[in-house]
């Protein structure tokens, strides 16, 4: 209920299969039960390939390498083709669970936990953007930040930039915590084996490969080391927040960038303003 902003669930938890074929057959259930032809502007879900394959097999008739596709050649080469005609509905990854797995893989990375949290609140406005030229800006003041050994002037420039549009942004308030409980740790081991010994690798790996974002994104952050100059490295201290292992996290995230971002939330049409990210934890939370 938009007006009540009250959820109404219409259909309840329907399985356990995390398979293509089982979650399609599914949905269209639940769309036959709606309407034939409805089509929701976006579809928030989890980071399940065989989710995201259903959703987009269901709603656009399409795979998940077909609508990055589309996607880039909207934003990238004719931003006037409609692309409402191929993609009626857009699939948004719930941001609380995209965050939640930059913070695991942060932790991973051995740098002081002031470093991995200046990561993780930059990767927040990547995650807020609504433009592919505000990605960009973000992107190349993130990559000085942690690619550029000297603490030189370009560094001090882009460290300041960032500063402010958290600030700005309203994204100081972000817990990054992330303590998990030993019934969450059990559960995550589980997940981590069944993830392993599936054919989900694989199919990640395939769709980063084909990914237009990945080619391009590439190339753009090749351009970037250009950039950084190592002359006059002794005049300058050294950059505390220089961790090319932090930046190479948010680089592997780039090859699926439209489903994590809010790049394409601004052609939502619905009755209530979007903002720069979901959640889908309101729906989890019915069933607990």
């Amino acid at each position: 209920d938009v007006e009540q902003k009250v959820l109404i669930p219409f259909s309840e938890f329907v399985t356990t299969a995390n398979d293509q074929i089982t979650i399609t057959k599914y949905l269209r259930s639940i769309q036959n039960k709606l309407n034939k032809n409805y089509y929701p502007n976006v579809i928030g879900t989890d980071m399940s390939w065989a989710l995201i394959n259903s959703v987009l097999t269901t709603f656009n008739s399409c795979s998940i390498s077909d609508y990055l596709n589309i996607v880039f050649e909207k934003l990238f080469i004719n931003e006037k083709i409609n692309i409402e005609e191929k993609i009626k509905t857009k699939i948004y990854l719930c941001s609380t669970h995209v965050l939640k797995n930059i913070i695991k893989k942060a932790k991973k990375i051995k740098v002081d936990k002031s470093v991995q949290y200046s990561f993780l609140f930059v990767f927040t406005l990547i995650q807020n953007s609504r433009s592919i030229l505000e990605v960009e800006n973000y992107l190349q003041n993130i990559h000085n930040v942690f690619n550029n050994p000297v603490f030189d002037e370009s560094v001090v420039y882009s460290f300041n930039l960032l500063q402010q549009m958290i600030k700005d942004r309203k994204l100081t308030n972000i817990d990054f915590s992330e303590e998990r409980t030993p019934e969450q740790t059990i559960r995550d081991n589980e997940f981590k084996s069944y993830f392993k010994s599936s054919k989900l690798v694989i199919e990640e790996e395939k769709i980063e490969k084909n990914s237009p974002f990945k080619k391009y994104y590439d190339g753009l952050i090749e351009g970037f080391k250009q950039n950084i100059s190592i002359k006059g490295e002794k005049c300058y201290k050294k950059n505390r927040y220089y961790s090319p292992d932090l930046f190479i996290i948010l680089k592997n995230q780039l090859f699926n960038l439209p489903l994590w971002t809010g790049v394409l939330l601004n052609d939502c049409k619905i009755s209530y303003k979007i903002k720069s990210r979901l959640s889908n934890n309101p729906v989890e939370n019915w069933f607990f």
